[in-house]
């Protein structure tokens, strides 16, 4: 016998708080032939059908919503049967499925550190080219794409780093 397992339907639970809604799911999930000892055997099923019965995973959608995903679980031995495990999936509304906070585990933040000005510019990628001894010697003509306006330069953002 293979893994077997059903949704505890009268387990499943939903509330509105602070505008967001959240629910939860319990599944009972066992295997006759092979005892399931371990969570990691237990979350293995996890994202797969068992019985007909779909088992969600983190990030799954709850069933008839579109922006509540599962969030986390919880596993714990059914003291009144054999080997059977109890899963409970929480769910939670959120625009991203995978969103992780600062404290979570997986999170990565990205920071910048940068300054911007404008300053006056008379041409645009004037393809200038400085000698090692920081001397042109010459009055040639820098080339690049005006973008002066009757003379007068234009105000560009420059990004310093």
């Amino acid at each position: 016998m293979a893994v077997e397992a059903y949704e505890l339907a009268e387990t499943r639970g939903a509330s509105l708080q602070d505008g967001k809604f959240s629910a939860t799911r319990k599944f009972a999930i066992w295997d006759d032939a092979t005892p399931l000892t371990t969570p990691a055997s237990v979350t293995a099923v996890f994202g797969t059908t068992v019985s007909g019965i779909v088992i969600p995973d983190v990030g799954a959608i709850f069933p008839g919503e579109v922006d509540v995903f599962c969030s986390s679980y919880s596993l714990e031995v059914d003291s009144l049967t054999r080997n059977t495990w109890v899963a409970t999936f929480s769910y939670a509304q959120s625009e991203f499925p995978f969103e992780q906070g600062p404290q979570q585990l997986g999170y990565t933040e990205f920071t910048f550190d940068y300054t911007a000005e404008f300053r006056d510019v008379y041409r645009s990628n004037p393809g200038l080219t400085f000698p090692t001894d920081g001397d042109a010697g010459t009055a040639s003509y820098c080339n690049g794409t005006a973008i002066s306006v009757g003379d007068q330069p234009m105000s560009v953002l420059r990004y310093f780093t």
